[in-house]
């Protein structure tokens, strides 16, 4: 009797042993679900940012999941050197898996049970080289919004004063000291100096356009994986750079059907048309 009690103590405490955790990412309070192979709770904490690599410090290495929002590839990353196996899913997919009110202990609940589910689709972890391509392309994009915003504003407010400028970043760059030059157009002291602010704030921003413009050619440069997609036709640079840090490897989508296509229709087009021309 003795020995039978002590099996089944030893058997619970194999089945108690903790195989996935589900962490509910935050800036500063963090939730944590940790499952056993049964799928039973056997532990949850709040935790501060602080105490998060000195918990999982002391665990054995698992399965953590966790959202592919902010801050996933940093928590990847540091729990991957701890020898934990970590998979990040989009969050559509894990609101399925949210019961009763939304709260951080139903997100990271919800998250433990959608990472062990055989057809979850995950997100690939990017490397520190393909985060870096894309934080140079945010940048770039931003400056490019930026500058369309500012040359948008300078132009409909000289409208105001009956200047016209064609559209083009050129020909306002081009207008703009004329209009300065001219003393009889009616422009006052005031919207003078705003029109000298204005071109001085674009020229910063062209400074910042091109500055992350050549950072992003020289990381295609020496990428192997850029350079090999450079060799398709319509694909310079930038576009190989950007392809790359989006879409890494490809390993995560599929070929077929309606989840994912190997590459935008309109390069296709552009690469058919190529063909033909040649």
């Amino acid at each position: 009797m003795m020995e039978f009690r002590s099996t089944i103590r030893k058997r619970e405490k194999i089945l108690s042993k903790i195989t996935t955790i589900g962490l509910d990412l935050a800036k500063n309070v963090f939730h944590v679900v940790c499952c056993d192979a049964r799928g039973k709770v056997v532990r949850n904490r709040k935790l501060k940012r602080s105490q998060v690599l000195p918990f999982f410090g002391n665990l054995e290495g698992c399965l953590v999941g966790m959202e592919a929002c902010a801050g996933s590839h940093h928590w990847s990353q540091e729990l991957e050197a701890l020898r934990f196996e970590v998979k990040r899913m989009a969050a559509r997919y894990v609101k399925a898996y949210v019961r009763g009110n939304k709260n951080d202990y139903n997100d990271a609940l919800a998250i433990a049970e959608a990472v062990v589910r055989p057809e979850m689709r995950f997100v690939r972890s990017k490397s520190p080289e393909q985060q870096d391509i894309q934080a140079l392309h945010r940048m770039r994009k931003g400056c490019i919004g930026a500058r369309t915003a500012l040359c948008n504003r300078m132009r409909g407010l000289a409208g105001e004063y009956g200047l016209v400028a064609a559209k083009g970043i050129a020909t306002l760059r081009r207008r703009i000291p004329e209009w300065l030059e001219d003393g009889n157009n009616g422009l006052n002291a005031l919207f003078r100096r705003l029109l000298c602010e204005g071109i001085e704030q674009l020229q910063e921003l062209d400074g910042q356009l091109a500055f992350t413009t050549r950072g992003v050619e020289r990381l295609s440069e020496h990428d192997a994986a850029c350079q090999r997609l450079q060799t398709i036709p319509g694909f310079g640079p930038i576009v190989a750079s950007a392809f790359h840090g989006q879409i890494s490897h490809g390993e995560a989508f599929r070929l077929t059907g309606p989840g994912a296509a190997p590459a935008p229709q309109w390069r296709q087009r552009h690469a058919a048309r190529h063909q033909q021309a040649r």
